[in-house]
């Protein structure tokens, strides 16, 4: 007897995977009762069903365990204190090793891979290898455009802050915004600051130490998903902060002091836009640091401490289609040059002092 599947026919044409996975079954069972009936009563026969030896006036009504034997226990069914009798009961020979397995590979084969499911078991095996190379693909093409590799992070420079220009940045990687109004100790009190202050020099002093604060509480957190290998983008950051306040009028050199010793970024993306042109977007002016004069005033202080090193230039002007290549075209840059650097603070000289 073979022990290879039946090839279909030649010029034989499968059905489609998922009629036969609905209807095989019903079709399976449909036909054993059509068989059955016919066999045990419409033309009932003895043929082939009983042994030879078999006599119905001596033996009595046919039973099956007279000549073959009543099947043993199951293994998985066996007692622990029955296994060896179990396995002494076991022909050893190997042909009965080879009838055995003969006997498994056809059980499957008749119940696994009938002629009926085999056009539904290989169209589903090539829907999921198909399905796998899409997944492959997608993370390979989707980590292409930012390489998460260990201890490198990105931080946004901006003025009002567009939401398209924050979706293009979002990945799989952590996306985190300064301020933070959902830091605990922190954040609800510069939410209700920047929602109902009325005058732009309240506390300024304060507010100041304040948002310097809220990423001091984060600054722990950060180092740790760096360490994981996470690549971080960052809106805004310690230069936003900085600029702000020195917007107010306060000292540059007292401002800088709080940043140092926070980490430092292997990229800021200053987006330079009009000053000018950020009041007509939508959103502008529900804060009270939202007004055209006041940054117009920023603006002018993101120019003084624009570092070289390790700023670069995005012209926010354009389609956000050219925003994303620039974006891109910089990042790569960065994390083809770098490789796997450790973490560094901050230090006044970030500054420009």
């Amino acid at each position: 007897m073979s022990l290879l599947p039946k090839i279909p026919p030649k010029g034989h044409k499968m059905d489609g995977w998922l009629l036969n996975l609905i209807l095989a079954p019903a079709g399976r069972w449909t036909e054993r009762m059509g068989v059955y009936f016919y066999n045990r009563v419409i033309h009932p026969t003895n043929i082939g069903l009983y042994p030879p030896e078999y006599n119905e006036k001596v033996h009595g009504p046919y039973c099956h365990w007279r000549y073959y034997g009543k099947p043993d226990t199951p293994l998985m069914d066996v007692k622990i204190a029955d296994l060896p009798a179990w396995i002494g009961r076991r022909e050893k020979t190997p042909i009965a090793a080879w009838n055995q397995a003969s006997r498994q590979f056809m059980w499957i084969k008749y119940r696994w891979f009938d002629p009926l499911f085999t056009s539904a078991t290989q169209n589903i095996a090539r829907l999921l290898l198909f399905f796998s190379m899409l997944l492959w693909f997608w993370n390979w093409e989707h980590t292409r455009t930012f390489v998460t590799t260990p201890y490198h992070w990105i931080a946004v420079v901006k003025l009002h802050s567009p939401e398209n220009y924050w979706n293009i940045l979002k990945r799989k990687d952590e996306v985190r915004g300064f301020r933070d109004r959902e830091e605990p100790r922190t954040g609800e009190l510069i939410d209700e600051y920047l929602r109902n202050a009325k005058d732009i020099n309240d506390s300024k002093q304060v507010m100041h130490l304040l948002f310097s604060a809220n990423r001091w509480a984060l600054a722990d957190r950060m180092r740790n998903e760096l360490k994981a290998g996470m690549t971080l983008i960052v809106d805004r950051y310690s230069f936003s902060g900085v600029t702000y306040s020195m917007a107010k009028d306060l000292d540059r050199n007292w401002v800088c002091q709080p940043e140092v010793g926070l980490p430092r970024p292997d990229l800021v993306l200053f987006f330079d836009v009009d000053p000018d042109k950020t009041s007509s977007r939508d959103g502008f002016g529900d804060e009270v640091m939202e007004t055209s004069e006041f940054q117009k005033k920023v603006y002018a202080n993101v120019q003084q401490i624009f570092n070289d090193k390790y700023w670069r230039k995005i012209n926010a002007g354009n389609t956000i289609e050219n925003v994303h290549a620039n974006v891109v075209a910089e990042v790569k840059k960065v994390f083809a040059s770098l490789g796997n650097s450790e973490i560094e603070d901050m230090d006044l000289s970030d500054f420009g002092l």
